[in-house]
């Protein structure tokens, strides 16, 4: 089980235990005609307290082959999700809350499976550092955003490991530091 896995079925449990533990605890107020909470509580919030629908989700393509699969939470994208190329072979594993990227992404090469980059989402934006790879998970580049702009010193490598390019990312300006052919 991959690291991604055991961390998204961590998540899902933990979104689970809380909305039941919270769903049951109305659930148990109400059924010993504890009004005056119901009233002040469940009146206020409009009657929106449901138990969460947790269903899993698998979209197919016509070759009969999965490109996506992972779950659903009231029908937003939540946890691991797994996209698959035509070929059966896995495009990238991402994980969601309420739809939106959030935490890690991971995408792959499709011939090889080699890791193509790997980052991580807030709130759908890229966020902190970002790594991209040539085949056999050599990097090829190594880059830094906050909230979805690019920032910092972003670093390009040869093949053979060596930089050959460093760009300034600074107030929407880039400025390049170091360039080598």
């Amino acid at each position: 089980m991959s690291r991604l896995s055991q961390i998204n079925l961590k998540i899902q449990k933990f979104i689970q235990i809380c909305m039941r533990k919270m769903y049951g605890t109305i659930s148990h107020l109400l059924q010993n005609r504890i009004w005056v909470f119901y009233v002040i509580f469940i009146g206020s919030c409009q009657n929106r307290i449901q138990e969460p629908r947790l269903q899993l989700s698998k979209e197919v393509y016509q070759n009969g082959y999965v490109q996506s699969k992972g779950a659903l939470i009231n029908g937003k994208r939540n946890g691991l999700w797994t996209f698959y190329n035509e070929d059966g072979n896995v495009r990238s594993e991402c994980l969601y809350y309420n739809d939106s990227l959030c935490g890690q992404s991971i995408a792959y090469f499709k011939a090889s499976g080699d890791t193509l980059s790997i980052g991580s989402y807030i709130n759908g934006s890229e966020d902190g550092e970002w790594r991209s790879f040539y085949g056999n998970n050599i990097l090829a580049r190594k880059a830094y955003y906050n909230k979805g702009e690019k920032i910092g010193i972003w670093e390009y490598y040869a093949e053979d490991g060596r930089v050959v390019r460093r760009v300034l990312h600074e107030g929407g300006r880039e400025q390049v530091l170091f360039e080598k052919e």
